[in-house]
């Protein structure tokens, strides 16, 4: 990938293929498209020549902790993973069944900063010591809240509680768009910050589709192709979930 080839088996600007028959069709996809080669290979370069690895990020660890089915620990490069026990939501989601396994690993491994990027509702519960505490705003919360099947005075009492008890308590809160910035200035935080998601409009380009590439997954030279990177809910503003599939 770092030669500027496209590739097949890439996590990052390329296919992945999960059988010999899909390793196969994904490689006749690049045999017969010339520009989808052109584009990955290109973009592939693009990704391993913007990679900054000085020495100020290689002496950084990383820990991340995730609900899982079991118990385990495990490490891949400078990223040690724990996974903890954890029980099922709705929408295949799970949550932590123990906060206080999160506060020993915190404890445990002397963190510097600690970032809650699946659910800020952890808040409260964490043990606060000598870290910078960082919540990343993903999901709006006022949405959440609202769809839920309860009267309407515990919806406020419990959105209160996510604004007041767990939200304005980070030493950072960083928000995907503009628009969640602007109310939560409005609402009187402090250290709010916006954080793009990242999406490269360079990358993601009109001009750059590929015709072959839309007749191969179905649809046709004149249709208006929107793929949706993640669950289609209503909680994410889709009205009509299947159909927006």
């Amino acid at each position: 990938m770092a030669s500027g080839l496209p590739v097949v088996v890439s996590r990052v600007n390329g296919f992945i293929a999960h059988s010999y028959e899909d390793f196969v069709e994904k490689l006749r996809r690049l045999l017969e498209s010339p520009r989808l080669r052109e584009f990955m290979s290109a973009e592939a370069l693009r990704y391993t020549q913007s990679m900054d690895l000085t020495e100020t990020y290689l002496d950084v660890e990383h820990v991340v902790v995730i609900p899982g089915k079991k118990p385990r620990t495990y490490t891949v490069g400078r990223t040690r993973f724990y996974e903890l026990s954890s029980f099922g939501l709705i929408g295949g989601y799970r949550f932590f069944s123990f906060v206080k396994e999160i506060n020993r690993i915190i404890e445990e491994e002397k963190l510097d900063v600690v970032e809650l990027g699946g659910t800020y509702l952890l808040v409260p519960f964490l043990k606060r010591k000598n870290y910078l505490l960082s919540v990343f705003y993903h999901a709006d919360a006022k949405r959440e809240i609202e769809l839920m099947p309860m009267p309407s005075p515990f919806k406020k009492m419990l959105l209160n509680h996510v604004f007041e008890r767990c939200l304005k308590k980070a030493d950072l809160l960083l928000v995907p768009t503009e628009k969640y910035k602007r109310e939560f200035d409005a609402l009187g935080f402090e250290n709010v910050y916006y954080a793009p998601m990242g999406v490269d409009t360079e990358l993601f380009n009109p001009s750059k589709r590929d015709f072959y590439l839309k007749k191969t997954l179905g649809s046709g030279r004149e249709e208006i192709f929107t793929p949706i990177c993640g669950q289609a809910e209503r909680r994410k503003g889709h009205k009509n979930p299947p159909a927006s599939l």
